[in-house]
């Protein structure tokens, strides 16, 4: 069983599930060290660092996962998340068209990278890109306001 062969990132995952990102850090930290989890370790340990606002950190472990799942949009969402927070918009937009060229429906991508657009003030492009997330998961109430909030600017109320 590889389960059993992987307690601490078991472990790690268990307190990430309960909220509790402070306890995960150790055992997630200790699961990479020890190769359990693969590149999930490095990318749940780069969540819970993003959690516990530990952003350079999450960025590196981040990096990490990203190398280990070249084809997981996860680790390039998260990280253009990271550069979003400090205003890197070039950098962020990057790494989410990098998450999308993975999962061309990684529906908080295309969020993410609509209100890039947005803010841009290109509006059909963020229209766009709030229609193909919105085909992806027509049940995502955000989806619906981030459309009508856009259809708005273009004068289509």
């Amino acid at each position: 069983d590889r389960a059993a062969e992987a307690p601490r990132y078991r472990a790690g995952l268990l307190a990430l599930a309960r909220g509790t990102p402070a306890a995960a850090l150790g055992l997630l930290e200790e699961a990479e060290a020890a190769g359990e989890g693969g590149g999930y370790a490095a990318l749940n340990r780069g969540l819970a660092l993003m959690q516990l606002g530990r952003l350079r950190e999450a960025a590196e472990a981040l990096e990490r996962a990203a190398a280990a799942l070249p084809n997981h949009p996860e680790p390039p969402f998260r990280l253009g998340t990271i550069a979003g927070l400090r205003g890197e918009t070039g950098r962020a937009e990057a790494h989410f068209l990098a998450a999308l060229a993975r999962d061309p429906e990684h529906v908080t991508a295309l969020a993410a990278l609509a209100a890039l657009e947005e803010a841009a003030g290109r509006h059909a492009a963020a229209a766009g890109l709030i229609a193909r997330a919105r085909q992806a998961d027509p049940a995502e109430p955000e989806l619906e306001l981030a459309a009508a909030r856009i259809a708005l600017a273009l004068g289509q109320a």
